[in-house]
C-alpha cells in the first residue's frame, strides 16, 4: 500500500524544516547591543539588539533557504487565496517576519538573547501552523487526477481504485487532458494511440447518461467522476508555471483542486517523469496508472 503524504502534510512538515534550519542559520552569528557612546553629543534612538553579519561562508546557506521558503510560501498562498482581507494581511504580515528572520533583519522585536529570539520565531511560525491545522479531517478524502497518458493506459475510473487503497474516491478529469485526448483522436498519428484516445473518450462520453459530468456522476457507487471546462488561472498560481507548457497546465489545475478541497489528498496519476517531478515540486502526491487488464484469450480445441 502507497502512503499518500497529503499537500497540507506536505507544506505542514517543510514549514518546520524551514523554521529548524533558520535556528541552524541564527546559530552561525551572535546579537549584540547597541550602546550610545556617553563621550558624544548625539543620542541615537533605535532598537538596542540586532544579529551580527551573516559569516560569508554561510551566505549560500541562507540564499538557498530563501528559496526553498519562498517558493513554499507560493504553494501555501495558493490554498488561502479565498480568504478575507483582514486574513490576507495577517498572512502577509507573517511572511514579512518569516522572511526578515531568514535575512537577520533586527528592529524593535528583536530580543537579548537567542531563546527569547526562538520563542518569539515558534510564535510568529504558529500563526501558519494554525492555517494547516484547520484542513485536517478525521478520515481520509482522496482525489484522483489522471493526466492524458493515464487514461490511454487505463480508461475506467473504476481501476483507479487500486492507485488510492481505496473504493471511495473523486476522479477529476482537467481540460488539458480532454483536450489532449481530443487531438490524438483526431490526428491517430499512430493507430494504436488514436485507438485508446478514442475508447476514453467514449468512456468519458457515456457517463453523461448518468448526470451532469461538471456537477459530479457516481461510477460502481463510491467514485464520484467529475470534468472541469475551464482551463486553470495561471495568475493565481506559482510563477514558475508556464501557461504554454501542457504539463504546467495539468499541474495548475490540480492545485486549484487541491486549494478548493485543503483537506482531501489529490493524487495525480501519471507516468511522465517530467510530470512526476513538476507534482514533486508543487508538493503535490502523484503515482503511477493502474496496469490495464489482461486480454483473456479463448483457446480453440482442434
Amino acid at each position: 500500500m502507497i502512503v499518500f503524504e497529503s499537500f497540507r502534510e506536505r507544506l505542514a512538515s517543510t514549514l518546520e524544516s524551514i523554521e529548524s534550519d533558520i535556528l541552524n542559520l541564527w546559530r552561525k552569528t551572535d546579537l549584540t547591543e547597541f550602546r550610545n557612546d556617553p563621550h558624544s553629543q548625539f543620542f541615537v534612538v533605535t532598537h538596542p539588539y540586532r544579529w551580527k553579519p551573516l559569516p560569508i561562508e554561510h551566505k549560500a546557506a541562507q540564499a538557498r533557504l530563501l528559496a526553498q521558503y519562498r517558493h513554499w510560501f507560493e504553494l501555501f498562498q495558493r490554498c488561502h487565496a479565498q480568504h478575507s482581507g483582514d486574513v490576507q494581511t495577517d498572512i502577509a504580515e507573517t511572511n514579512t517576519r518569516i522572511l526578515g528572520a531568514i535575512e537577520l533583519q533586527s528592529d524593535w522585536g528583536t530580543a537579548a538573547t537567542f531563546e527569547e529570539n526562538r520563542l518569539r520565531l515558534k510564535e510568529t511560525f504558529d500563526s501558519f501552523r494554525s492555517f494547516l491545522q484547520q484542513h485536517i479531517t478525521d478520515g481520509k478524502d482522496f482525489v484522483v487526477v489522471p493526466d492524458t497518458n493515464a487514461l490511454l493506459i487505463t480508461s475506467d475510473p473504476a481501476r483507479y481504485a487500486d492507485v488510492v487503497d481505496s473504493s471511495r474516491f473523486r476522479f477529476i478529469i482537467v481540460p488539458t487532458v480532454l483536450a489532449e485526448l481530443d487531438e490524438l483522436k483526431r490526428t491517430r498519428s499512430a493507430q494504436s494511440v488514436g485507438e485508446k484516445a478514442e475508447k476514453a473518450i467514449r468512456i468519458i462520453k457515456g457517463l453523461r447518461k448518468q448526470g451532469s459530468v461538471l456537477d459530479g456522476v457516481k461510477v460502481a457507487k463510491t467514485i464520484t467522476v467529475q470534468m472541469i471546462p475551464t482551463e486553470p488561472r495561471l495568475a493565481d498560481l506559482p510563477s514558475w508555471l508556464d501557461a504554454d507548457n501542457k504539463d504546467d497546465r495539468i499541474i495548475a489545475s490540480t492545485l486549484e483542486i487541491q486549494g478548493a478541497q485543503p483537506s482531501a489528498t489529490v493524487v495525480l496519476v501519471t507516468d511522465d517523469i517530467n510530470l512526476q517531478n513538476k507534482a514533486e515540486m508543487a508538493f503535490l502526491p502523484w503515482a503511477e496508472p493502474p496496469e490495464p487488464l489482461a486480454k483473456v484469450t479463448t483457446a480453440v480445441a482442434i
